[in-house]
């Protein structure tokens, strides 16, 4: 990583003010007035499939995110909030359930470029105080599974825990709960993007 940004959060070391960055920007760009019904992205098929059109998503279709984020996060934001989640910011689970609406918020959310699996995921989660995380079922077993309980040796102070991958088993659910003293939210991906 060559450069930490930090947005509303207490700034260390070697972390840029956003503020400071935004002197830098271009002037060349200004923001275009726009509607709720019109065009804002296209989103295509995941994989190399060239043959399937993309689709066309209006503006409006970041509300529906929105509302679907707030059911696993609500109160948000509040002070020191920050999402994480190892999800693709390039998949819908990434781009729908994480960024879009965390930008929405204006909250801070969390870049990590790198390989997680439980113990990466519990020191990211440790280090960079996140509040606020998406998590697959599959990586909360692992850290579930770890002969070393994460309480032991991790500082954790998660609020909101949110799982869309499926459904999550009665274990990992309870474990969640004890383990980072947040409910885990489920969901499905489809429930995310429904109008």
């Amino acid at each position: 990583m060559r450069h930490l940004i930090g947005v509303g959060c207490g700034l260390a070391g070697d972390v840029c003010r956003w503020s400071a960055v935004l002197e830098h920007a271009s002037p060349r760009y200004s923001p275009r007035r726009t509607l709720a019904a019109d065009a804002a992205m296209i989103v295509g098929p995941d994989g190399d499939d060239e043959k399937t059109p993309g689709t066309v998503l209006a503006h409006r279709t970041l509300f529906g995110a929105v509302s679907r984020f707030l059911e696993g996060h609500a109160p948000f934001p509040l002070a020191g909030d920050l999402v994480w989640s190892p999800a693709d910011w390039a998949g819908n689970p990434g781009l729908w359930g994480v960024v879009l609406p965390t930008w929405h918020f204006g909250a801070p959310l969390l870049a990590y470029d790198g390989h997680v699996d439980a113990c990466q995921a519990l020191t990211l989660l440790d280090r960079c105080g996140v509040r606020n995380a998406l998590l697959p079922t599959a990586l909360l077993r692992a850290m579930m599974n770890q002969s070393v309980a994460p309480q032991a040796t991790h500082d954790l102070d998660l609020r909101t825990v949110v799982s869309v991958d499926g459904e999550v088993a009665d274990d990992v659910a309870r474990w969640t709960l004890e383990t980072f003293g947040a409910r885990l939210s489920r969901g499905s991906m489809e429930r995310w993007l429904a109008k």
